[in-house]
């Protein structure tokens, strides 16, 4: 996931669930239920995009879910832990439920967990505590990435630790207070946690302002929670890399790269010694004939193709985050770049052309008048591979373009694997003389066809534009 999309997630969440989000330098996450604020680090990069994402959907659903939990309701650090776990799967399940892409952010981020993890000495750690993390991942539906402890395994599987999770979520639910704290003191006594001495009051994630990566514990140390990073931007959420730049000026940055790229000048010499050089006048004095005249040159600008080729299938219809219809989206943004390269032929004297197409199962050319209409009334299947190769022999059969040769895929990746690597195989044979750029829009993260193709992925109107060109900037 990139920067630029992350920014966009975040955004969206905070909006959506009426949050303000902070940053501080080396923080860790904390919540403060009275101004509904979460503060995270500051230090973000592409590799933990998921893991902050997710902290971030993770502590909003504590804002927006766990106000209901008496403050005083446990009174000491263990139980406290236990029913931190108990509701981190109740909230986790319920915020995967909001988005059907959230699922897999959160599965990218425990992929990651699970490597930084292996560097991780965890012999310290108590085995009740790997059994209550290996429930969270099992109740989360991640089991497959559980910690491989046979002891922590097996205690959890002797008193079936599931079931117990499953009771307090359902007390919670009913606000059924002292059998969720019945719960917890259960699950304590089957897991043989020795007593302690009686300790301050934690706070817990229904407090005023709850802070994770508390020292004690231990828990968190195992997820990764204590590693976790994140970059919002600001208290608004402003934006990051080169989104900083703006619509405008990235609409000026892509205007010059097609410029520059697009803009091939080629000169021909017509060798027939007509034309008078008038700036030859010592052989007009002298009566030099032959020196008198030079040959013809002539510039002429090369013709350069732009084609797009539009994913027209029936999942094209599906609702973006804001609500925006992907097919709706994917119109808005190819009409904009047109009007770029309108812009240009008309201003600059660039030779350009641009073709659309479409495809659901079959390969459909457009009428550059009227494709906006055409691409509307299609739908159904997915096949990219086939009206892909269709575009590449069209674009090296046409004996017109000289110059630059460029293929523009918007598709929201639901595609066959084997099918994105054909495609890459295929723009690695022809990327000498055509350039291919792939944006997905609305596509699950960490998606096979975003991983093999580039990250360039619209998952809301917001910015959408902008995406497409940096694209198109970063190809050319």
């Amino acid at each position: 996931m990139t920067l630029r999309t992350y920014e966009i997630l975040a955004k969206w969440i905070a909006r959506k669930n009426n949050l303000t989000i902070k940053f501080e330098k080396g923080a860790g996450a904390r919540v403060n239920m009275k101004t509904r604020e979460i503060t995270l680090s500051n230090d973000l990069d592409e590799k933990n995009c998921f893991v902050a994402l997710t902290y971030l959907i993770h502590e909003a659903g504590h804002l927006l879910l766990s106000d209901v939990i008496p403050l005083d309701l446990v009174d000491n650090e263990i139980d406290h832990m236990i029913l931190n776990s108990i509701e981190d799967v109740r909230v986790d399940n319920r915020m995967q439920a909001v988005m059907p892409n959230f699922h897999d952010f959160y599965e990218e981020a425990i992929k990651f967990e699970t490597e930084e993890r292996k560097n991780r000495d965890l012999s310290a750690v108590p085995t009740w505590q790997i059994a209550l993390v290996n429930t969270i991942l099992r109740k989360e539906g991640f089991f497959k990435y559980k910690i491989n402890h046979k002891k922590a395994l097996e205690l959890a599987e002797s008193i079936d630790l599931p079931y117990s999770f499953d009771q307090g979520i359902k007390h919670i639910f009913n606000q059924e207070w002292d059998k969720v704290k019945q719960t917890v003191k259960e699950i304590r006594k089957n897991l043989n946690i020795p007593e302690e001495p009686e300790q301050p009051k934690p706070n817990t994630q229904a407090s005023e302002n709850t802070q994770a990566g508390n020292e004690n514990k231990t828990i968190d140390d195992i997820r990764g929670k204590n590693k976790v990073k994140a970059f919002i931007g600001s208290d608004t959420c402003k934006t990051v890399g080169s989104s900083y730049l703006g619509e405008v000026a990235l609409e000026e940055i892509t205007k010059q790269a097609f410029k520059e790229a697009l803009n091939i000048n080629e000169i021909k010499e017509i060798d027939e010694g007509t034309m008078l050089d008038t700036d030859n006048l010592t052989d007009f004095i002298t009566g030099n004939i032959e020196g008198l005249f030079k040959d013809e040159l002539i510039e002429k600008r090369k013709k350069s193709m732009i084609h797009f080729l539009l994913d027209a299938s029936g999942s094209m219809g599906v609702r973006l985050l804001d609500d925006r219809i992907r097919k709706e989206i994917t119109v808005q943004c190819v009409r904009s770049l047109i009007a770029v390269l309108n812009e240009l032929q008309a201003i600059e004297g660039l030779n350009i052309d641009y073709a659309v197409s479409a495809f659901n199962k079959n390969y459909y050319s457009l009428n550059t008048n009227n494709w906006e209409r055409e691409y509307s009334q299609i739908t159904g299947g997915t096949d990219l591979i086939n009206p892909f190769k269709e575009v590449i022999n069209r674009m090296k059969n046409d004996n017109e373009i000289e110059g630059k040769k460029i293929i523009i895929v918007i598709t929201d990746g639901d595609v066959y694997d084997s099918d994105v690597q054909e495609m890459k195989q295929l723009i690695i044979e022809s990327g000498g003389e055509i350039k291919t750029m792939v944006v997905t829009i609305g596509a699950k993260p960490g998606a096979h066809i975003i991983q093999e193709l580039g990250d360039f992925n619209i998952l809301a109107e917001e910015a959408s534009n902008s995406i497409l060109m940096e694209a198109i900037t970063e190809t050319l």
